[in-house]
C-alpha cells in the first residue's frame, strides 16, 4: 500500500468516526443548572433524564437551555421543534393545559403557570442524525391552509391532512386602534406567505386602547392566568399585517368574525400549530365560499365579509 493510499484510508476512517459520534456510548454528562443528566444505554439511544419538575411558566426557557446544552455536546444542530416532535408526550401534556379541556375533565385551574409539564425522572430522547433528517423532511412538507368563511385552519403534510381546527377571524369593519394610531380595516387579509417568526413572550394588549392584561376572564366568568403558548407571526405576500396566530381565552368567539384581524384558536390547538409550523412554514389564507368534501358533498359558507363578486 502506498503512503498516499494509507493517508486517504486514515482520513476516511477518521471522518467516519466523526460521523458516527452520536451512535457510540458516551460517559454521563451532567447539567446541574438544568437539573438534567445525559447518558446512553446502547448506541443511538442518547437521552436526558430530568432531575426536577418543570412547570408551565418555566417550560419554554427550560427547553431553550436544554437544546443549547445538547448542541454544546454534539456537532449536529437540533432545535426545540426536533426535540419535542421526538418526544411527543411533551406536546400531549401541553395540549392538556387548555383551561376548557381541564374544566371538561372536572378540574378548574386558575393558575395555569403551576401546571407541571416535565416531571423529575422523565426521559427526553435526543434524535439521532437519521431521525433529524426525517423530522426535517416532514417539516419541509408541512403547510398551513386557512379558509376565512369556513373559520378553519388546517395543517397538511404534502396532500395528507394532519389537523383541522376551528378559528375566529377579523371583524368586517374599520375601527380606530390606539396601537396603530389610525383607523384600521380589521378584516383578515388573504394571500400566500410564510411564518416568519414566533413570539415566546407575547404581551396581551388590547389594540383599541393599549390596555395591557395580566389575567383573563373565561367564558364562565372565572379569572385565570394567561396562556403561555407562543404566537406565530405570518407575512402574507411579503407583508406583516399584524394578524397573528394565537390562542383566544374565550372559546365562544370561535367560528365568528370577532378579532382585530388575528387568527384565534383554542389553547390546545395553538400548541399543535406552534410545534408543527415553525418559522419558514408556508401559509395560504383564502376566501372560499364553497368546499367539496372527500365524499363529493358541497359545503357552502356564509359570506362574512360581504364581498362583491
Amino acid at each position: 500500500m502506498s503512503g498516499l493510499q494509507f493517508l486517504v484510508i486514515t482520513l476516511l476512517g477518521f471522518s467516519l468516526l466523526q460521523q458516527s459520534c452520536r451512535n457510540i456510548e458516551k460517559p454521563e454528562h451532567n447539567a446541574p443548572e438544568l437539573g438534567m443528566s445525559v447518558t446512553t444505554t446502547r448506541p443511538g439511544r442518547v437521552y436526558f433524564v430530568a432531575r426536577k419538575d418543570v412547570d408551565h411558566k418555566h417550560y419554554l426557557k427550560y427547553l431553550d437551555g436544554l437544546v443549547a446544552e445538547i448542541n454544546g455536546i454534539w456537532d449536529d444542530y437540533l432545535d426545540e421543534y426536533d426535540l419535542v416532535r421526538n418526544n411527543p408526550y411533551l406536546l400531549e401534556r401541553l395540549v392538556k393545559t387548555d383551561y376548557y379541556s381541564l374544566k371538561e375533565s372536572g378540574v378548574i385551574v386558575q393558575d395555569l403557570d403551576s401546571i407541571r409539564i416535565i416531571a423529575a425522572g422523565d426521559t427526553l430522547f435526543v434524535p439521532d442524525r437519521t431521525q433529524l433528517e426525517s423530522l426535517d423532511s416532514l417539516r419541509k412538507a408541512t403547510r398551513l391552509e386557512v379558509n376565512i368563511p369556513e373559520f378553519r385552519l388546517r395543517i397538511f403534510q404534502k396532500d395528507s391532512l394532519l389537523f383541522e381546527f376551528p378559528i375566529r377571524v377579523g371583524r368586517d369593519q374599520e375601527k380606530f386602534l390606539a396601537m396603530a394610531d389610525q383607523n384600521v380595516d380589521l378584516k383578515t387579509r388573504t394571500g400566500e406567505g410564510f411564518i416568519v417568526r414566533v413570539n415566546k413572550e407575547p404581551l396581551f394588549i388590547n389594540p383599541v386602547d393599549n390596555h395591557r392584561y395580566e389575567r383573563t376572564t373565561r367564558d364562565d366568568g372565572v379569572s385565570t392566568s394567561l396562556p403561555r403558548v407562543p404566537w406565530l407571526v405570518p407575512a402574507i405576500c411579503g407583508v406583516e399585517h399584524g394578524q397573528l396566530i394565537h390562542p383566544t381565552t374565550n372559546r365562544v368567539t370561535l367560528g365568528k368574525a370577532y378579532s382585530n384581524g388575528c387568527l384565534g384558536t383554542r389553547e390546545s390547538d395553538a400548541w399543535y400549530i406552534y410545534y408543527y409550523a415553525p418559522p419558514g412554514t408556508p401559509i395560504n389564507i383564502s376566501y372560499q365560499l364553497q368546499r367539496i368534501t372527500a365524499t363529493g358533498d358541497t359545503l357552502n359558507f356564509p359570506d362574512v365579509y360581504k364581498r362583491i363578486w
